[in-house]
């Protein structure tokens, strides 16, 4: 809450919908600002940047050439709001204990996405992102898992093959990694 978000907003969704000008007086410009900063300075930045991104997003040029009107923002921040409300309140990963973690980690493994996950051979990749997110992945997030994956497999056969210094320390220290991942998946809550 504060007039740096409204200002980040006004900034971010002005390079596609321009707010008005005023002819270049300066007074009514800076009455505009201070307008949207008074009826908007109430929602929190986080708010104000999710409603910026949406109306960059979605919002069509035939519904408005120009910056949104107060009310239409003021309409999307509270459907934010109640959204944000009606979100079960979970507790942040680094709150919570390595192994609840690890045995939430191991039953999504279980979950579809997790057996897909480990029939496709990246399994471990998403079993990490869960313990570190306390969910599971999902779209790019995948992507990523399996990128991860990938890089981890090319760097170990480096390792394996002389293509690095010390590596087959490297490589014993990456199997100790992958045995105690493959341990705590068996796991389960």
């Amino acid at each position: 809450m504060s007039a740096n978000g409204v200002k980040n907003f006004i900034a971010a969704v002005d390079l596609l919908f321009p707010a008005p000008q005023y002819g270049g007086d300066k007074a009514r410009q800076a009455g505009w600002v201070a307008l949207y900063t008074s009826e908007l300075g109430g929602y929190p930045d986080d708010v104000l940047a999710s409603v910026g991104k949406k109306i960059i997003r979605e919002r069509k040029r035939e519904d408005g050439a120009f910056f949104p009107e107060v009310s239409v923002i003021r309409e999307m921040c509270e459907e934010k709001m109640e959204s944000l409300r009606a979100l079960p309140l979970l507790p942040s990963p680094d709150k919570v204990s390595y192994t609840a973690r690890a045995n939430l980690a191991a039953d999504l493994m279980k979950s579809p996405l997790g057996k897909q996950a480990t029939k496709d051979g990246w399994e471990l990749s998403m079993f990490h992102f869960c313990v570190d997110h306390m969910r599971a992945p999902s779209g790019k997030e995948i992507e990523d898992c399996k990128r991860k994956s990938d890089e981890f497999k090319a760097e170990y056969e480096k390792c394996l093959n002389g293509e690095r210094g010390n590596g087959r320390l490297w490589a014993n220290i990456a199997e100790g990694i992958v045995r105690k991942a493959r341990e705590a998946m068996e796991k389960s809550a």
